[in-house]
């Protein structure tokens, strides 16, 4: 568990400029998602 937290803690520290792009990307997606199946 602990290696598993500092991957994450190292990999949230190198994806944290792009997290809001990231997250906009990805609900922007899941909008578009639910358009075409719903």
């Amino acid at each position: 568990m602990k290696l598993i937290d500092i991957g994450c803690n190292l990999a949230s520290k190198r994806l944290l400029p792009h997290l809001d792009r990231i997250l906009a990307e990805a609900q922007e997606a899941g909008v578009i998602a639910q358009i075409i199946t719903g």
